[in-house]
C-alpha cells in the first residue's frame, strides 16, 4: 500500500522531493498531513535531504490514509514522479480492515 511505496521507495523519494522541499512543506501543512508545529520544526532544518527525510518519517506515522494523501499530493505537484512512487490503486484502504503499523527501525531514516 501507499506506506509500502514510501518505504521501498524511500531513497528515491528523498533524491526527487529534495528538489523542492519547502513547497513540499508548505503542501504538507496546507493539506493537513503535518501540524503547524511540525511544519515549524521541519522548516528550520536547513538541509534539503534531512527535511525531506524527517518529513518521510512523520507521514509513514500518521497512518496508512496519510502516506496516500501524501503520495497524491506529490504526484499532482511533480507530473514527472517516477510511477513506481505513485499511491497505489484508487483506495488507500481497500482491503484492509485496520492500520497496520510499521515497527520504528522500518521507518524511512
Amino acid at each position: 500500500m501507499a506506506r509500502e511505496t514510501i518505504l521501498r521507495g524511500c531513497e528515491k523519494l528523498i533524491n526527487f522531493l529534495q528538489r523542492a522541499p519547502d513547497d513540499i512543506l508548505n503542501d504538507a501543512v496546507a493539506q493537513g498531513i503535518i501540524s503547524g508545529g511540525d511544519y515549524v520544526a521541519l522548516n528550520e532544518l536547513l538541509d534539503p535531504e534531512e527535511k525531506v527525510r524527517k518529513l518521510l518519517v512523520r507521514v509513514q506515522l500518521k497512518g496508512e490514509k496519510t502516506c496516500f494523501q501524501f503520495l497524491e499530493g506529490i504526484r499532482s505537484r511533480f507530473p514527472d514522479l517516477p510511477p513506481d512512487l505513485w499511491p497505489p490503486g484508487n483506495d488507500p484502504l481497500r482491503g484492509q480492515k485496520q492500520d497496520r503499523k510499521i515497527p520504528c527501525l522500518q521507518l524511512c531514516e
